[in-house]
């Protein structure tokens, strides 16, 4: 039994040991079977025709200005392509072995449209066998059936120095073309998106937001006239902001202008967007306000319109437009108000509506005008200032226009002058009006059709998007009642803390007095930005 058993043990040790042994040896079996016929691969579908002047040549040739091209025989050659696939390109210029002319820094080249200097081109592998080095002129993609045509010249700049290393020389180079089959051929064009925004003193043009689906963009093309192009692998431009150009006071606040970039963008396979404009408005805190004047005003919550005046901030209100001197003169002037009060006082003391014999008009035109410095009292001119009279009783439903209007009308009581000349004075409520640049619930538009004595409503935030609105303040303007009211003469318009206007007595209420004055017409900004900290300087 044992004898038997052990036989059994030997046999399957065999068979393990021979399987493994033919586990082995399988795996070093091979099978090699030779095809009898030639498996042929032909292209026949891609053609390069050259018309062909023989190799570029340029032997003892002159420096030569661009004007000047169009007396070179360009040399033309097509690319078409004759298949049912699309097809990528790539050209470039291969400079030979027996050139002799080794400095090709003043060489350029330009291919259709494309003007470069040589050296400027990416250099590539050389596929032609007697070519010392290889530029990259162009890529691109062929669709299927497309046909595309080429005019290539080469010369030396005229920029280039009259050295012994450039003369007598002769660069000789060939024109090559590698093609490559791709799957796919896209033909919709991406999408450009640019943003330009203030960083520093930098004005940052961003095309990053530009799509394209399939291949992504590839290039970035800027201009800042629509004609004349930057092209670049960046998305994102910085260029340097000068800021404002300094000159007279008006013209220093308009010529901060605008400032436009034009953007497009261009995928792997050629296809360029379509233009998108940038702008980025410098003083996107100063608009017109619409007015038969046209006054252009600082509006916002704190924009950057503070000045250095009498060695204390004010702040300029905007450029005002025909303002008179009194002589008949009209000018464009800044009008400026004194960034902190003056006081708390009443608007007259005899309790009369009448700006010509109010206490504060004496006040801000004697004592406190010759508290100013001899400096600050050189740059403030006379200007006729308009009183008529507000004809809404208590200012209610009176919008920011209409309190414009009558500010200039010659609704005013008997006695009571339409105008007064003088150079000290306080805010018109149009100037309160027109400041706002809206709020969270309503935008500007919707503020300025929104009667200022409503502004105090807890869903109206037109005065909190205004720099003006600082609690209770007195204007110049008083109100003229039509129905006679027993107290019409006695009322100004004042704004209140919670931001509307109002109709105080002109003795009884104390509210804030801000100084405020027009500027001579030839008063310049030297310096500044307009900021808390660096405010507008000013000089004749």
């Amino acid at each position: 039994m044992k004898n038997q058993n052990r036989k059994i043990i030997y046999i399957m040790c065999f068979l393990f040991v021979f399987l493994v042994l033919v586990g082995t040896s399988y795996a070093s079996w091979q099978i090699y079977i030779e095809q009898e016929s030639n498996n042929i691969v032909e292209s026949n579908c891609f053609e390069i025709n050259f018309e062909e002047k023989g190799n570029i040549q340029l032997t003892n040739a002159s420096p030569m200005k661009e004007e000047e091209l169009e007396n070179v025989q360009p040399y033309q050659f097509k690319i078409r392509n004759t298949c049912k696939t699309a097809t990528s390109y790539q050209i470039n210029l291969e400079v030979l072995d027996s050139s002799t002319l080794a400095n090709l820094e003043y060489i350029k080249v330009m291919l259709n449209d494309n003007l470069e200097y040589l050296k400027l081109k990416e250099e590539t592998k050389p596929t032609v066998t007697n070519a010392v080095t290889s530029y990259k002129l162009e890529t691109g993609y062929i669709d299927e059936l497309e046909e595309k045509e080429f005019d290539f010249k080469m010369w030396i700049s005229e920029e280039a120095p009259p050295k012994e290393e450039l003369m007598g020389k002769i660069l000789e180079s060939k024109i090559t073309i590698i093609t490559n089959y791709i799957e796919h051929y896209d033909k919709t064009p991406p999408i450009a998106n640019v943003n330009v925004s203030k960083n520093g003193n930098d004005l940052v043009i961003d095309a990053s937001n530009s799509k394209d689906e399939y291949s992504g963009i590839k290039k970035y093309y800027y201009s800042y006239d629509n004609i004349n192009w930057i092209e670049s692998e960046e998305a994102i431009l910085r260029v340097k902001d000068e800021g404002i150009t300094y000159g007279i006071g008006v013209n220093a606040i308009k010529s901060s202008k605008d400032f436009e970039v034009y953007a497009k963008v261009e995928d792997g396979f050629g296809n360029q967007s379509e233009v998108k404009k940038g702008v980025y408005v410098r003083n996107a805190s100063l608009v017109y306000d619409g007015t038969v004047d046209n006054n252009l005003r600082y509006i916002g919550s704190n924009p950057n319109n503070y000045v250095l005046f009498n060695n204390e901030l004010w702040r300029v209100i905007g450029v005002m437009n025909n303002i008179n001197d009194g002589t008949g003169k009209k000018e464009s002037r800044l009008k400026i108000i004194r960034n902190a009060n003056y006081k708390r006082a009443a608007w007259s003391t005899n309790n009369r509506n009448n700006w010509n014999n109010a206490s504060m008009k004496n006040e801000l035109n004697g004592s406190y005008y010759n508290s100013l410095s001899v400096e600050a009292r050189s740059l403030i001119e006379n200007a006729v200032w308009n009183l008529g009279g507000v004809t809404s009783a208590y200012t209610s439903g009176i919008i920011t226009s209409s309190f414009y209007k009558s500010e200039r009308s010659t609704s005013v009581y008997s006695g009571n002058p339409v105008s007064w000349t003088g150079q000290i004075g306080l805010i018109y409520p149009s100037d309160y009006g027109y400041s706002t640049a809206g709020g969270s619930s309503k935008n500007r538009e919707t503020c300025l059709k929104t009667a200022i004595y409503n502004w105090e409503n807890a869903n109206v935030d037109c005065k909190n998007g205004s720099w003006i609105h600082k609690g209770a303040m007195w204007t110049i303007t008083h109100l003229y009642f039509t129905n006679g009211h027993s107290d019409g003469k006695k009322t100004v318009v004042g704004i209140l803390i919670p931001g509307n206007t109002s109709n105080p007595e002109a003795k009884t209420a104390t509210y804030q007095i801000f100084p405020t004055a027009y500027l001579k017409s030839d008063v310049k900004i030297i310096s500044g930005t307009g900021s808390s900290s660096n405010p507008f300087k000013i000089s004749i």
